[in-house]
């Protein structure tokens, strides 16, 4: 079977993006279900959409069946190295592909259901009418309509919301992240070499707080198609206890993938808010202090008018006064800097330095 042919986003920022090449390979097994005949990523109700059934496997050219056998390493020769590939970072990487078919499966529904509900900081959902018919995702706390609280806010479409409704779900009973799930159901069907699939060389630094529509979209624009980034919320298990593993900042798998990557790339959005994150300004100063190639990117990088609010974000940046979901988190990047950096003073004028050297050759670029 032959998946449904994706379409490239009409809002792309550059006019040769191309539309995701159709996954062609051998014939696979049964997938787990039968295949639904509404289109991907869309259930006949419209109200969550489905994974590892046979559309799911055919839209990203994966056999769920195989995935168990892939992980442990049985399968065949191409699987042989996934138990090694669990227990290194650098190796939970994810093809800008793949990717972007996340992006095209789950977007009708993301933006759906997050139109349908409200938010708050703990992040529980409260649906917006009386009898809410949207499927809500494994774990998420969700509050009636009736629930007057004036805490909540409305739902944006960003990466919170993607890894509660999806990551987190299609993960389920796995001990690690989407990326190596949907590797692992790649390399079984294709038996490819599994270092293309899995080893990063981009080390994606963003806010989950920015929409994921113009995260996606900058990537699937920003790189080529096989690029192999390193996305901390498809290359983590989000069922694990994250904040364990930032106990060494220096060896966390944050800063073990950065360490192995080529280069940088900050995407950020209109509002500029990954300059404001405590992760994204540790990043920018752990990648000046490795010497790894440090970019920035927006979904339109010709927009004067967004680089002007990156400038002015980059003129105020303190990373005493950025936040972090976890409160530890932060704990934690403030007292290393202290302890290594030269006191933050010293690490907010490396980042500034740092950040506008990446804004200015990005915009140089835009205007060649």
């Amino acid at each position: 079977p032959h998946p449904t042919p994706l379409t490239a986003m009409d809002d792309c920022k550059h006019t040769l993006c191309l539309p995701a090449a159709v996954f062609a390979g051998p014939e696979r097994s049964p997938s787990r279900h039968a295949t639904h005949k509404s289109s991907s990523g869309v259930l006949a109700d419209g109200l969550m959409v489905s994974a590892f059934d046979k559309r799911f496997d055919d839209h990203f050219g994966i056999n769920s069946d195989l995935i168990e056998g892939a992980l442990d390493g049985t399968l065949h020769a191409s699987c042989a190295s996934f138990p090694e590939k669990k227990l290194q970072p650098p190796a939970w990487g994810i093809k800008v592909s793949l990717l972007w078919k996340i992006w095209l499966y789950i977007k009708d529904d993301l933006r759906g259901y997050a139109a349908a509900h409200h938010v708050d900081r703990t992040r529980r959902h409260r649906c917006l009418v009386p009898n809410c018919f949207w499927g809500h995702a494994l774990g998420s706390s969700v509050v009636q309509a009736s629930d007057r609280d004036n805490s909540f806010w409305q739902m944006m479409p960003d990466m919170h919301l993607v890894v509660q409704r999806y990551v987190k779900p299609w993960t389920s009973g796995y001990t690690v992240g989407l990326s190596t799930v949907l590797n692992a159901g790649s390399i079984a069907w294709s038996q490819k070499d599994a270092d293309l699939f899995c080893m990063a060389s981009v080390f994606i630094s963003h806010s989950w707080g920015e929409a994921f529509q113009d995260f996606a979209n900058t990537l699937h624009c920003s790189l080529d198609p096989d690029t192999c980034v390193w996305v901390c919320s498809f290359a983590l298990c989000q069922w694990s206890d994250i904040s364990a593993s930032l106990s060494s900042l220096e060896k966390c798998p944050f800063a073990v993938a950065m360490h192995a990557a080529k280069r940088v790339l900050v995407v950020t959005d209109k509002s500029a808010e990954a300059l404001e994150r405590c992760w994204v300004v540790f990043e920018a100063a752990l990648a000046h202090h490795l010497g790894k190639v440090y970019d920035i990117s927006l979904p339109d990088d010709s927009d004067a008018a967004t680089w002007q609010i990156v400038g002015s974000k980059l003129e105020q940046l303190d990373v005493q006064q950025c936040r972090a979901s976890n409160v530890r988190d932060k704990e934690e990047i403030l007292n290393y800097i202290r302890k290594n950096s030269g006191g933050t003073s010293a690490l907010n004028e490396t980042v500034r330095q740092v950040a506008k050297i990446a804004m200015h050759r990005a915009k140089l670029m835009a205007s060649a």
